[in-house]
């Protein structure tokens, strides 16, 4: 819960300007709470190592339920000390509904690849890893935030678009990253049988 908390608020701000904020905050909290959650604050991360038999049911539905109540929690808290923001980081997209859609496909599809090559790899170092993510996520962020937004997490974007009341666009956030999550976990798989 308090990763997905801090991830939340750090990456809330994602965007051209400030893509450098939400990928350290994601390196970061790779490095500071990877031995305790193995660093899952992401769904659709969590569902591909369901898929990649890599972590149970039960663990990953515990994992996806606290995700979803950390990235609550963290714009309730942001909510009550700012009430006044216009915005809480709402994810929008501002070009047609398709291209939105397969941007945050493929968007989703290299930040869990990237994992998958580095941090799913016991012999990749934690820190390499670490820089790596935040470095997709960065990459992501800055050439993909002002076009479909970016999220490539399903909480990040949902926390804070129900904080404002505004869930029209939701169901891409959520669609596009689980369907990323399923072919990046064939993909890892077809990759993983050629190495």
């Amino acid at each position: 819960v308090v990763t997905t908390a801090v991830v939340t608020v750090g990456t809330m701000v994602v965007g051209t300007p400030t893509a450098t904020v939400g990928a350290t905050t994601v390196a970061m909290s790779i490095l500071i709470f990877r031995k305790t959650s193995g660093a899952h604050f992401n769904p659709v991360v969590t569902l591909t190592f369901y898929l990649l038999n890599k972590i149970t049911l039960q663990k990953s539905i515990l994992f996806i339920c606290m995700q979803f109540v950390g990235a609550l929690l963290a714009m309730f808290i942001l909510s009550c000390f700012r009430p006044h923001l216009s915005s809480y980081g709402s994810t929008h997209f501002n070009i047609s509904t398709a291209f939105a859609f397969i941007l945050e496909t493929l968007f989703t599809f290299s930040l869990i690849m990237t994992i998958l090559l580095s941090a799913a790899n016991p012999s990749a170092p934690t820190p390499r890893a670490a820089f790596l993510i935040g470095l997709c996520v960065a990459l992501c962020a800055y050439f993909g935030g002002p076009l479909s937004g970016a999220s490539m997490n399903p909480a990040r974007s949902l926390a804070p678009a129900m904080i404002e009341f505004n869930l029209q666009q939701q169901w891409l956030y959520i669609m596009a990253p689980s369907i990323a999550a399923f072919i990046s976990a064939k993909a890892f798989t077809l990759l993983k049988g050629k190495v």
